[in-house]
C-alpha cells in the first residue's frame, strides 16, 4: 500500500508539471508566429542630409561630378553613423523586427484569432536631416508588411507618413554621429509611432 502511494504521488507531480506547462503555453497570448523577415539590398544604414543639395549647386560648376561629391558627402556621413551604431551593439533592422514581433504578440494576447503568420520588408533604414540649427536628425525607415495569408501589403514610411513631424525627437547631426545612446533613442522614438493594427 505504501509503495502504491509512493507511485501515486510521483505521477500527480508529472501530471501536474505537464498541466503548468500547458497552461503557460496557452494561457497568455504567446503563441508561435511564423515571421518572415527580407531586408532589402544594401543593408545598412543610410543617411540623407545635406549632401544632395550641395551635390546640386556643384553639379552647375563640375557636372556630374558635383552630384557624385554630394552622394560621397551623405554616404561618409552615414558610414561614421553606422560605425557608431556597430561599436555600441546596435542593430536598427533588427530593432525593427524585433518591436514588430512584440507588438504582434501584444496583438494575440489580446484577440481570439491570433495573427500566426507575417512578413515584413524592410526597404530601407538610416537617418535624415531637418531643416534647422545644428543639423537636427531623426531616424528614418521605410517598411512593408503582410499579416496572415491573404492580406495585402501595407507600408509606413517614417516619418513621411506622419502628420507632422513637431513632435518627433530629434537630435543635432554631430551628436547622432558620435554617441550611441542618440542613436538608440532616436530609433527607439521613431518605432513607437509604427501601428500595424
Amino acid at each position: 500500500m505504501i509503495k502504491f502511494l509512493m507511485i501515486l504521488n510521483r505521477y500527480s507531480s508529472m501530471c501536474f508539471l505537464l498541466l503548468l506547462v500547458a497552461c503557460s503555453n496557452t494561457g497568455n497570448g504567446q503563441r508561435n508566429i511564423e515571421l518572415l523577415v527580407n531586408v532589402a539590398e544594401p543593408d545598412r544604414i543610410r543617411f540623407s542630409g545635406k549632401g544632395a543639395g550641395a551635390g546640386m549647386m556643384l553639379m552647375s560648376s563640375m557636372g556630374a561630378t558635383g552630384i557624385a561629391i554630394g552622394v560621397a558627402i551623405d554616404e561618409g556621413i552615414g558610414k561614421d553613423i553606422a560605425d557608431t551604431a556597430k561599436l555600441n551593439n546596435i542593430n536598427f533592422s533588427e530593432l525593427i523586427k524585433s518591436d514588430f514581433l512584440a507588438k504582434l504578440e501584444a496583438y494575440n494576447s489580446q484577440k481570439a484569432k491570433p495573427i500566426t503568420k507575417a512578413k515584413i520588408e524592410i526597404e530601407r533604414y538610416g537617418f535624415v536631416v531637418k531643416g534647422g540649427d545644428n543639423d537636427p536628425t531623426m531616424a528614418e525607415y521605410i517598411i512593408r508588411y503582410q499579416l496572415g495569408n491573404n492580406q495585402q501589403w501595407q507600408s509606413f514610411h517614417f516619418p513621411k507618413n506622419l502628420d507632422s513631424e513637431e513632435a518627433l525627437l530629434k537630435i543635432p547631426l554631430q551628436k547622432v554621429k558620435e554617441n550611441g545612446q542618440a542613436i538608440r533613442s532616436l530609433v527607439i522614438d521613431s518605432l513607437k509611432h509604427f501601428k500595424p493594427f
